[in-house]
């Protein structure tokens, strides 16, 4: 779902600036007011550095469970989101969906529950520790940022493609990760014009991609709406408007 070889748009103009900006302050204070944002802000210290990794209790893994299945709610399942970055001097766009039944592969747990059955349990806090088990030492470290995933649609953050030479079993096209503070990476796959969330990883996004590009700008969009019409996140300096309105005049999407 990166997007190389599209026919370049027209460039945008830096003058447009401020209102990207006024865009930019506004989304951070809505960040830092919201439940989410607060539940974000602080790094795991097992996503600073390997040696410290957590172990879990499936107790624990419940609780991290059953409160990231909220926040999945809330901010990301049915939703889609565009992602606009620069790539050279074009500018070009992704989109992303969040369903239901993505949230069991981001949580990295063993399962014979099914996935859509698995995330409603896990949202009514419904779960018992006879539904999971841990797969291995990557399920501690993706539980470690799973109540995090919004924020990938919330702040600056990183786009690539997927190297699949850095040893990373991933079926995945492109990969999203947060510059700071937590190393946070979701990793997709393309469908046709949309990607979707396949993995969740505890690891700085440039490990795992191939020269990835600064996020200019996030939107969002509700089941059955047509536009993109409120804006998550905008990089200060940014004109979002001025970068919305390429997809609106028929800004291709590569997946």
């Amino acid at each position: 779902m990166f997007l190389p070889g599209a026919p370049a748009p027209e460039k945008l103009h830096r003058e447009a600036g401020q209102k990207g900006r006024t865009v930019g302050e506004r989304q951070k204070n809505r960040r830092t007011d919201s439940a989410c944002g607060a539940a974000v802000l602080a790094a795991p210290p097992c996503c600073r550095e390997k040696k410290t990794m957590k172990k879990y209790t499936k107790r624990q893994a419940l609780c991290i469970l059953h409160e990231a299945a909220g926040n999945y709610e809330r901010y990301l399942r049915g939703k889609q989101f565009l992602f606009a970055y620069r790539f050279g001097t074009d500018v070009r766009f992704s989109v992303v969906q969040f369903s239901a039944s993505s949230f069991l592969h981001l949580t990295g747990m063993k399962t014979n529950v099914p996935a859509n059955a698995f995330y409603e349990r896990a949202l009514h806090s419904m779960l018992s520790e006879r539904d999971i088990e841990f797969r291995s030492g990557n399920t501690h470290r993706k539980l470690a940022v799973l109540q995090s995933i919004p924020q990938i649609t919330r702040g600056p953050s990183l786009i690539g493609r997927y190297d699949e030479g850095t040893g990373f079993n991933l079926m995945a096209d492109a990969v999203i990760g947060n510059e700071k503070p937590l190393k946070l990476t979701l990793a997709f796959r393309g469908n046709g014009r949309t990607g979707y969330p396949v993995s969740l990883l505890c690891e700085d996004v440039r490990r795992i991609s191939r020269d990835p590009v600064r996020v200019l700008a996030v939107w969002k969009r509700g089941a059955g709406e047509r536009d993109f019409a409120e804006a998550t996140y905008c990089s200060a300096g940014e004109d979002a408007e001025a970068i919305l309105s390429l997809w609106r005049e028929g800004q291709l999407v590569f997946t």
